[in-house]
């Protein structure tokens, strides 16, 4: 949770949080792989919205974005899937799909801005999982 936070202090102090770049899918599907649906629920929720404020991010995108978290890490720890870095590479691509559906939706002007922030949301999540997953994966016995 520690991590979350300071990534998202520090994308909103340095400004690169257009960017893409934020810890709240990494924390969500690697905890989804130790806990059962209902707790992985839970901690999704707590990761993206400590994410959310500490960021910044408070506007009408909490409607969707939390959510669609809170899903994840249900359906993710409930799937059991065999790979942390595949279980994170595509929900980073799913999540960030739904995003910009809702966020055609609701926020249309934004579509532009947002799509330059889920490309690279997306590139760094799987760099992040390609990275990191197969050492968390091998530290928590997944």
């Amino acid at each position: 949770m520690f991590l979350v936070v300071a990534a998202a202090l520090a994308a909103n102090f340095y400004e690169f949080s257009g960017l893409g770049v934020e810890l709240a899918t990494f924390a969500t599907v690697s905890t989804a792989f130790m806990f059962d649906p209902t707790v992985s629920a839970l901690l999704a929720f707590v990761y993206i919205v400590i994410q959310m404020f500490a960021g910044g991010n408070t506007g009408i995108y909490l409607f969707w974005v939390v959510p669609s978290y809170v899903a994840a890490g249900f359906i993710i720890s409930a799937l059991e899937p065999s790979s942390l870095v595949q279980a994170g590479s595509v929900s980073a691509a799913v999540l960030q799909s739904i995003f910009v559906v809702f966020t055609a939706i609701f926020s249309r002007g934004y579509v532009g801005i947002f799509i330059r922030f889920v490309a690279l949301n997306i590139i760094f999540n799987i760099v992040l999982f390609a990275a990191f997953g197969p050492l968390v994966a091998s530290y928590v016995g997944i």
